[in-house]
């Protein structure tokens, strides 16, 4: 007799699910284990740790702000960092604003001349407030409702009227000019003689400012450096061209027959009329601690004047000295009507009166 056992075997108890294990914010996903962040970085809440790996964002600073022990800090005043710096990786750090023509340093922000001033560019905004000059005309013209203004045809009228100022007038002449004050008026003359004696008798003085700039440069000649230095000068303190002397020196060590970087030393000497010399001492008194405004307009002008920007990238301006003195102030007597300047033509009405009074001056002498 046979006996079937029935041997009952339960079936296996379905597993319940298990729960996602979420990350929070902040954190990131490693070998299925939430994990903090590092250092400033950042990550959404959410990561699901039985998934793959995730990785935290490097949060990136607004503008003016750059990286300070993986912070966002502001920029110093006068200095800026366009958006982006990334706060772990970045060594990025603010510049210097240089401001514009026409514009000024006030309170460490770039700010526009008023009407009838000028200022060159390349201030600093991180340094100390700058000035505008007034706008001053040329060489024949007029200031006319706060403007420059070329005198008519047969006119004329020295430089440096003030356009703040009234309104002046051209003067009759406008012959060809020898550049000679022959001493007389009239249609040849080359100033009237209210000009003359403003010229000369006025008791204006005039403020100079002589020193050094030294730098080390390669690939640059003497005439580029000069041209260049000038230009700058003319350009950084505001000051006409026409002022300014430059004389470069360079010094260079051979080794092995090979020219090294040469070193520049860079005499200068520009005037301006004292009554404009303060905007002009604050610029100088700038540079002698912070070259960096005026080294950047002479890069742009010695690439200008063909060194090549490679060279100019890798100079190195060492120190800028400065010296004013001042000096004018007294009254000299306009050249009497009757003076004459041997060896040049004169005609006109003016010069005939002279030379007959000089002819009957002889005839009576002899």
């Amino acid at each position: 007799m046979q006996i079937w056992f029935v041997l009952m075997i339960p079936a296996a108890h379905a597993q319940c699910p298990v729960a996602a294990t979420l990350c929070g914010a902040n954190e990131k996903v490693t070998s299925n284990a939430c994990v903090a962040c590092t250092g400033s970085e950042t990550n959404a809440i959410g990561d699901d740790a039985s998934g793959g790996d995730t990785t935290c964002d490097d949060t990136a600073c607004p503008v003016k702000e750059y990286v300070s022990s993986n912070v966002c800090v502001a920029c110093p005043s006068g200095r800026t960092i366009a958006a982006g710096d990334r706060k772990a990786t970045s060594k990025a750090t603010c510049v210097t604003t240089f401001c514009a023509s026409n514009q000024y340093v006030s309170g460490n922000v770039c700010t526009a001349c008023a009407t009838g001033k000028t200022n060159c560019a390349g201030d600093d905004a991180s340094g100390a407030n700058s000035l505008c000059t007034p706008i001053r005309c040329g060489m024949n013209q007029k200031v006319t409702s706060n403007a420059c203004v070329a005198c008519p045809a047969g006119k004329f009228r020295l430089a440096g009227d003030n356009v703040l100022e009234a309104d002046t007038t051209c003067e009759a002449g406008g012959g060809v000019s020898y550049g000679i004050d022959y001493g007389y008026d009239g249609e040849n003359a080359t100033t009237s003689t209210t000009q003359k004696a403003a010229a000369a008798g006025s008791g204006a003085s005039v403020t100079t400012f002589t020193g050094t700039l030294t730098l080390t440069l390669s690939g640059a000649t003497k005439t580029q450096m000069e041209t260049a230095t000038k230009a700058s000068l003319a350009a950084h303190f505001g000051v006409s061209a026409s002022t300014v002397t430059i004389t470069a020196t360079e010094s260079r060590r051979l080794l092995e027959a090979r020219k090294l970087t040469g070193t520049w030393s860079i005499a200068y000497s520009f005037s301006v009329p004292t009554a404009d010399a303060a905007a002009v001492e604050t610029k100088v008194t700038a540079a002698k601690t912070n070259t960096d405004a005026l080294k950047a307009v002479l890069k742009t002008q010695l690439v200008a004047a063909g060194v090549s920007q490679a060279n100019v990238d890798a100079m190195v301006v060492s120190g800028f000295t400065a010296t004013k003195t001042t000096s004018g102030g007294t009254t000299t007597a306009a050249p009497a009507a009757s003076a004459l300047v041997s060896g040049v033509a004169q005609t006109g009405p003016s010069f005939m009166l002279a030379a007959v009074a000089l002819v009957a001056a002889l005839v009576r002498k002899f």
